[in-house]
């Protein structure tokens, strides 16, 4: 189970750099990296400086919900496992000053939702990230449902 734990991990952060590259930076025109030396080193700052912001929102909720469901994997009661990462989740965001009830209530349902979502691939088998989701959902239109209700609560 550790290396589907480490899948999903890294497939998740993955997904944190592709989107903070392909939508929060922009790369900057080319010719204007030939005509001023070390501008790439910049350009590179930038772009670190961002994965790790947009990462630093992005993660934490999903990594109490991954491992929770390690922890009901591992035999924990399921209410425990759901509570811990809760409590997680409530805790991140009074770190980053969001204690809206409305931003409090959706987080949980995000947390939960993802709760869900892992123990399905944590008890899948493969070899990597596509095989879990492929053999934990059985077809696409599961999966697709699941990404809509993902997706409504990211937009909320």
């Amino acid at each position: 189970m550790g290396d589907r734990y480490d899948l999903i991990l890294a497939a998740e952060s993955g997904f944190a750099r592709r989107a903070a590259l392909g939508v929060i930076v922009r790369r900057p025109v080319k010719p204007l990296l030939q005509l001023i030396p070390g501008m790439f080193i910049f350009d590179f700052l930038r772009r670190t400086s961002a994965i790790r912001k947009f990462s630093r929102f992005y993660l934490p909720p999903r990594r109490a919900a991954l491992d929770a469901a390690r922890d009901i994997e591992n035999g924990l009661s399921r209410e425990e496992a759901v509570e811990d990462a809760e409590e997680k989740a409530r805790t991140w965001l009074d770190s980053h000053g969001l204690s809206g009830e409305e931003v409090r209530r959706t987080l949980i349902d995000l947390v939960h939702e993802m709760i869900e979502h892992y123990v399905r691939l944590l008890q899948a088998g493969g070899e990597s990230y596509p095989d879990l989701v492929r053999t934990g959902y059985g077809s696409r239109g599961a999966y697709r449902s699941f990404l809509a209700r993902l997706a409504n609560l990211e937009r909320a």
